[in-house]
């Protein structure tokens, strides 16, 4: 079966749609906030995220947030969307996707853990660590061939999407560093994000 590009959104959006409308009709049982896990593969990095009216702090929408910069810590938090968990997100690395996949939701289940075991109801990811990660995966990217991609309209830039600035969305400091920095991440309780306790 081969499927086009148009095929594959409008079926894509209908599945999301029948999701979300499940979803808002399904009381939560313990927590006023519930943690949300967004997946997406690279070939639709950010696009695929654009078009979902995902709304963060003060109702900002994602897409916004994202009108430049695709910022992210890890590919895992954005800063102003708490609660929000993306598995290989923007400036994750361009590795092996199973491996990234499983290595992301031992992560994102780590924190989840430690939300629970603690009774946080908010996991609240810092600015000055996503301006770090941002600052840190443009360093290295720099230092590659994928600098100049914008100039042959590359998809690992988004290069290749209309009304769309080319952006930095891949982490090319290895998948091992990665790996390690996600550990070490987990192992110091998550120093990336503030915890919260909702009143009441």
């Amino acid at each position: 079966l081969c499927l086009d590009r148009q095929q594959v959104a409008v079926e894509h959006r209908r599945r999301l749609d029948e999701v979300l409308r499940q979803r808002e009709g399904r009381q939560l049982d313990r927590k006023p906030v519930e943690p949300v896990v967004e997946v997406r593969a690279k070939l639709t990095l950010p696009h695929g995220l654009f078009e979902l009216a995902i709304r963060g702090r003060d109702g900002l929408l994602l897409k916004d947030k994202w009108k430049d910069v695709s910022g992210s810590i890890m590919g895992v938090f954005v800063a102003d969307f708490p609660n929000m968990f993306m598995i290989t997100g923007p400036q994750a690395p361009f590795a092996n996707l199973p491996t990234s996949i499983e290595q992301n939701v031992q992560y994102i289940t780590d924190c989840i853990r430690k939300m629970e075991d603690e009774s946080y109801d908010v996991c609240e990811p810092k600015q000055s660590a996503e301006d770090e990660w941002v600052a840190h995966t443009a360093d290295i990217h720099g230092q590659t061939l994928m600098a100049q991609g914008d100039k042959v309209n590359s998809w690992m830039m988004g290069a290749n999407l209309e009304n769309r600035n080319p952006r930095v969305l891949i982490y090319f400091g290895g998948a091992n560093v990665y790996y390690d920095k996600l550990r070490e991440s987990a192992d110091e309780g998550f120093p990336e994000c503030e915890f919260l306790r909702l009143a009441g």
